[in-house]
């Protein structure tokens, strides 16, 4: 905490033999600080429960053709769990920003996906097809569906592709399942992609709608990027998002923007230097900047007027601004007890601001 003084939660704050092995005993005050942004307490230690790898998995893609296809589809797989993984993405980001290099020449997916098969063989057949096939899969492909599925058996993983097959095809159109298999293969590469790959510049944007509107958002969205059409074209700033399902509960929605500007040092630091040698150096283009700064504080009060959740919170979204007052007094009176003299990350989640 701000004195210094350090709290253990759950089982592991006992007198008598203390041990982090049960986290709901009492209020949950692991919660409490969980999704705080530091607000609350710096994280010295933490306990995480251990899960076996699931030994069977399985892919499977569709492409629809509209945004509530894709959503409604999307919601339905989610709300019944069958996917471990469930991403979409629209037109744009699909066709020309998520995969502009061929991922059937992409030898650390390759790698990943031979050694991630239920098998060697199994293995070694995704990384050959997806090798084959390349990027002739996503050719056509307009709001796209991808879905990888874990189980303890080869027939659990069966049952639940059927099940997704049976979801999918009543909207969409099945197609090869090259993305999420290289996705599982590789699910952390380098974070070249933070400049566009023209150089521009890039920035995400996100809101977590639940089921029950994910749809509604979505249109609400394209509208708000409609109205501001001829803004976008007079600066060349373009658009798409990409969608995941939130375990059962939700679909998160996340627009990213590309636009012309000046590189940075962060991305300098950030981005391989073999990747960063190949983009186009693009010169500043402030009056661009400061429309895409009134553009990003809209869309963060858009997705407040949406009542959407949020990750990464922090100091950009409008967190205490959006809660009920008797919500606000009881985060602050917590923020009071824990840090009475607003030490610990000022702003972050509108605290001491």
């Amino acid at each position: 905490l701000a004195d210094g003084s350090v709290v253990s939660t759950g089982s592991a704050g006992g007198l008598h033999q203390p041990s982090p092995f049960f986290r709901n005993y009492g209020p949950d005050l692991t919660g409490l600080f969980l999704h705080d942004s530091g607000a609350l307490g710096i994280k010295a230690r933490a306990t995480l429960r251990l899960i076996p790898a699931p030994e069977h998995s399985g892919a499977i893609s569709f492409t629809f053709g509209t945004a509530t296809d894709l959503l409604s589809v999307m919601s339905e797989v989610s709300r019944r769990g069958l996917a471990a993984e469930c991403f979409g993405a629209d037109p744009y980001i699909w066709g020309m920003r998520l995969w502009d290099d061929d991922i059937g020449r992409d030898l650390t997916r390759l790698i990943g996906v031979a050694r991630g098969g239920n098998s060697v063989i199994g293995g070694l057949k995704d990384a050959a097809r997806i090798a084959m096939t390349g990027r002739k899969a996503l050719k056509d492909v307009e709001y796209a569906m991808n879905v990888t599925v874990d189980g303890r058996t080869a027939a659990e993983v069966d049952h639940a592709v059927g099940e997704i097959r049976k979801i999918g095809s009543a909207r969409g159109k099945e197609i090869e399942a090259t993305v999420p298999l290289a996705v599982r293969g590789a699910p952390f590469l380098p974070p070249n992609d933070i400049l566009g790959p023209k150089g521009e510049r890039w920035a995400p944007n996100h809101g977590i709608a639940p089921h029950s509107r994910a749809v509604a958002v979505a249109q609400a969205l394209h509208a708000f990027f409609e109205a501001r059409a001829d803004l976008l074209k007079d600066h060349a700033i373009e658009w798409g998002y990409v969608t995941f399902a939130v375990s059962t509960t939700a679909i998160l929605i996340e627009p990213m923007l590309y636009w012309p500007g000046a590189r940075e040092a962060y991305h300098e630091r950030m981005i391989q230097p073999a990747h960063l040698a190949k983009l186009p150096v693009m010169a500043a283009a402030p009056a661009t900047a400061a429309v895409v700064k009134v553009l990003r504080a809209d869309l963060t009060r858009f997705w407040m007027e949406q009542g959407c959740a949020h990750l990464q919170i922090g100091k950009t979204y409008h967190y205490l601004e959006s809660r009920k007052p008797e919500v606000r007094m009881l985060i602050e009176a917590i923020k009071a007890v824990v840090d009475p003299q607003g030490l610990i990350n000022p702003g972050a989640l509108g605290l001491n601001r």
